[in-house]
């Protein structure tokens, strides 16, 4: 009997850093979980900006959020998690579409397709690096760790793991730099979520092969993004950088249009909001 393959799209926008399996300067191995990494730095709290002498008090807080067409969900299991509450789980109708979608608040959770095949990355990720806006790049050091690999929930909103898959940029409309990620999976594609504090708090979310779902961390209004967004990044590193930054071109406006699917409100994003790769 032939197997049935499927696939899934992942579009990253906002404050999503793009890791590879590094092995940190520390000497500490990395973990065999995961081949690839999207961090979404833990920022949904104000005082974590007013706190930090190095990010504008005028930053708004960013939230970490999951959004899935209604239409694309085959089943669902348990949507009342430990660190994965509903953004009001409720329907949205966006725009000319009139496309009803599910929004979900993600809170200290690691996601990944649990019957993805693992292949061969092919990536062509040109995210503006860290290292590009520092100078030396050494003052940045190597991932912060209670950030980017131990699942410290004040410290991360998220990981999305993944082992292989087409990870490419696009650009918004508003010229941000943006992952489309198009991964290959065994029967329809299922998306696990596992909470940061519980070993035995899983949701699985099967969806239909050839959807598109939005994994993003931004302000709760888009149009509050600002180009300083960008240094909640910097969060990622072992050290913040100490000079001021030229964020001019974090974005990459000349890459192919970022076409997410119509209900998510997030088009215009400007620059500030791109994701990044480190290290």
């Amino acid at each position: 009997m032939e197997d049935h393959h499927g696939t899934l799209v992942v579009n990253f926008w906002g404050i999503c850093t793009f890791m590879t399996n590094q092995v940190p300067e520390t000497g500490v191995p990395e973990s065999a979980a995961w081949g690839n990494r999207y961090v979404l730095v833990n920022a949904s709290d104000q005082a974590t900006i007013a706190d930090n002498r190095h990010l504008p008090e005028h930053l708004k807080a960013h939230f970490a959020e999951l959004q899935i067409a209604m239409s694309d969900i085959v089943t669902a299991s348990n949507t009342f998690l430990p660190g994965f509450s509903q953004a009001d789980f409720s329907i949205f109708e966006m725009g000319m579409t009139n496309r009803p979608f599910v929004a979900w608040r993600l809170n200290n959770v690691l996601l990944s397709v649990a019957n993805a095949i693992p292949e061969p990355s092919t990536s062509t990720p040109h995210f503006p690096h860290l290292s590009q806006f520092v100078v030396p790049p050494e003052q940045l050091g190597p991932p912060a760790l209670d950030t980017t690999m131990q699942p410290i929930p004040t410290r991360a909103a998220a990981y999305f793991d993944f082992f292989g898959g087409e990870l490419e940029c696009r650009s918004s409309h508003g010229g941000a730099c943006m992952g489309h990620l198009r991964i290959k999976t065994l029967g329809n594609p299922q998306i696990r979520v596992h909470s940061f504090t519980s070993n035995t708090s899983i949701l699985s979310v099967e969806l239909r092969s050839g959807s598109e779902i939005v994994v993003g961390n931004g302000p709760e209004n888009p149009k509050d993004d600002a180009d300083e967004d960008f240094l909640l990044h910097y969060l990622t590193c072992s050290r913040f950088p100490n000079v001021q930054l030229d964020l001019d071109s974090c974005g990459c406006p000349a890459l192919e249009t970022y076409n997410p699917p119509r209900w998510d409100p997030k088009l215009m994003v400007t620059p500030g909001c791109s994701n990044s790769n480190y290290p």
